[in-house]
């Protein structure tokens, strides 16, 4: 019976993680299970997980180490036309009736002289063009080289039923 007890207590310690509330360049909050990005404040790390009624980012970028290169692709803006991406293939692994898992993988080109870790959004829209589910995959993409990016997603039967496109785009780009 302790055994077992103790087994509990240890699995449930491993599963907490560090949660970092940073700041959002709007006067407000967010929550990220990595270090903030640098900006002016620092990030105050909080043990456990976000307040309830508050969920953390959906998007977490990767912060760059103040000794790496100064080139940041911020967020939201375009990659060197170095990197491309082609060939996006999905493929329905399993199927009840409760959930849909996808698997992903598409294919990361670098044409650069430099090596890029890079965050890839693959996206599910519904017919009106609203975001269903996201899958955020972190890769780090070899200069002048290839890298395949895989990933998996559940998505509900009832947001399954309404995807009617899927796309992947780069999320964040970080020059290494």
């Amino acid at each position: 019976m302790w055994i077992v007890l103790l087994w509990i207590i240890l699995i449930a310690s491993q599963a907490v993680a560090d949660v970092y509330k940073c700041p959002d360049g709007k006067g407000g909050s967010q929550y990220q299970n990595v270090p903030c990005v640098e900006r002016e404040e620092e990030p105050i790390v909080i043990s456990g997980t976000a307040p309830q009624g508050e969920r953390p980012s959906a998007v977490v970028p990767t912060p760059t180490p103040r000794s790496s290169a100064p080139f940041v692709v911020p967020q939201d803006h375009e990659p060197p036309q170095c990197l491309s991406l082609n060939n996006l293939e999905t493929q329905v692994l399993t199927r009840n009736k409760v959930y849909t898992e996808l698997s992903w993988k598409v294919d990361v080109n670098n044409r650069c002289r430099r090596e890029f870790l890079t965050w890839l959004s693959f996206e599910i829209h519904d017919r009106d063009g609203f975001l269903v589910k996201e899958n955020l995959e972190r890769a780090v993409i070899p200069s002048r080289g290839d890298q395949t990016v895989r990933g998996r997603v559940l998505i509900s039967v009832e947001h399954m039923a309404t995807a009617s496109r899927r796309s992947v785009r780069f999320s964040s780009v970080y020059a290494q």
